[in-house]
Parts: structure tokens; C-alpha cells; sequence
């Protein structure tokens, strides 16, 4: 008797090793997408946190809102300077932004939603003024290797320095 393998042998290892090659890739792939929307995410967390943190602390401390719609919000700071935040459209296709005085608050990466009413402002009381700040940022992936993700961000804002 010859040691050898026989064809039925042969054709099983071939078929467990083709099994285990295919699970092996749909995993690798999967994984693959799920990094890539974990990026997409924490990319438009970080955006919108940052977006935040500059209108929060630029209106925090200012002197006092000069106007207040809902795309756009000037205000006066302690210098007696103005500032302005709003809703800006630009690019092809069309990518709408936050900006500060024309400067991008966030960048062409995420596209903000909601821009008509980004800011909202509660009427003046005697001692202080609140300034409501809402928006999502999400981002579209191009292509079909990228992923897409969204966040809503909320904030009320009281001014200090009246």
C-alpha cells in the first residue's frame, strides 16, 4: 500500500482551505469598514467640537450680541471689536460651513446641516443674555471605500461680560 494522499482527500482539504480563505476575507473586509466608519466619526466629532469651542468661548465673553438670526451672529467683544459666526456656502458640490468672519471653522471634509438655524438668541434679560447654538455636521463619503457619518451638536451660551 502506497502512502499517499487519495483525490477525495485532496478535494476536502482544497474545499476547507477555499471555506476558511472566504470567511477569512469577508472578516478582513468588515473590519476594514468598520475602521473606516470609526474615522469618518471621530473626524466629525473633533470638527464639531472644535467649531464649538470657538463659538462658545468667543460668545461666553463677549460684551453683547449685535445681531442674532438663525445662519448669523455678530457680536461685540470686550475690545470692542466685532465678530461674526455664520452659515456660508462654497465649493461644488455645494459644502456648507461654519465660519468666523469669513475664516472656516470647519473644514471642507463635513458639510454642516441645519444652517437656518445654527443660532437663536433669547431675548435680553436684565443681568444676562443666552445664546442657543445647534447644528450637525456629517460626513459624506465620495466613494464607496469611505464611509459617511453624522453628530448633532447643542449648546446654550450665557454671555458674562454684560
Amino acid at each position: 500500500m502506497s502512502k499517499a494522499f487519495t483525490l477525495i482527500e485532496v478535494v476536502v482539504a482544497i474545499g476547507v482551505f477555499a471555506l476558511l480563505a472566504t470567511v477569512g476575507t469577508v472578516l478582513l473586509f468588515s473590519i476594514l469598514r468598520g475602521s473606516k466608519k470609526a474615522a469618518a466619526a471621530v473626524l466629525v466629532r473633533t470638527e464639531g467640537a472644535q467649531a464649538m469651542a470657538a463659538l462658545t468661548s468667543h460668545l461666553r465673553f463677549a460684551r453683547q450680541v449685535d445681531t442674532c438670526t438663525g445662519s448669523l451672529i455678530t457680536l461685540t467683544t470686550v475690545d470692542n471689536t466685532k465678530l461674526t459666526f455664520s452659515c456660508l456656502t462654497a465649493g461644488s458640490p455645494p459644502n456648507t460651513y461654519l465660519a468666523s468672519n469669513s475664516a472656516r471653522l470647519t473644514s471642507a471634509a463635513v458639510n454642516l446641516t441645519g444652517c437656518a438655524a445654527v443660532f437663536s438668541c433669547a431675548p435680553a434679560a436684565p443681568l444676562t443674555q443666552t445664546v442657543n447654538i445647534k447644528f450637525s455636521l456629517t460626513r459624506s463619503g465620495a466613494t464607496v471605500a469611505e464611509s459617511t457619518a453624522s453628530v448633532d451638536f447643542q449648546s446654550q451660551v450665557g454671555l458674562r461680560n454684560r
